[in-house]
């Protein structure tokens, strides 16, 4: 008989859990890289100051970073409204969060 695994927070590789609750790593560490590009100009010297590498949180928030650095987010914006759809279209703004109230928070009890 085997016991349905739920991971929470931190997950774990090939597991065989059943579902994993918790924040994307990778992509929290794309939108930090993208904060920074924002507040900073021209050269800039980084360190990256984590916990184990062995540990999957800190490994993928780490090459999400890297991966958006690499990639030259020129901008990050927060709205889908016709402005920032326009500045899209441009080339402006090369990543978008969608903001909806509505249905923050729900998404994941409809799983």
């Amino acid at each position: 008989m085997s016991i349905p695994i739920v991971t929470f927070n931190s997950d774990i590789k090939d597991s065989k859990r059943l579902a994993y609750v918790g924040s994307n790593y990778y992509n929290s560490g794309k939108t930090a890289a993208g904060l920074l590009n924002i507040i900073t100009y021209g050269d800039v010297n980084l360190g990256i100051i984590s916990g184990s590498k062995n540990v999957m949180c800190h490994s993928e928030r780490i090459a999400g970073f890297k991966d958006c650095i690499e990639n030259n987010v020129t901008s990050i914006s927060f709205d889908n409204i016709p402005t920032t759809n326009a500045m899209i279209d441009k080339g402006l703004i090369k990543v978008n969060i969608c903001q909806q109230p509505k249905f923050q928070g729900s998404k994941p009890l409809d799983i």
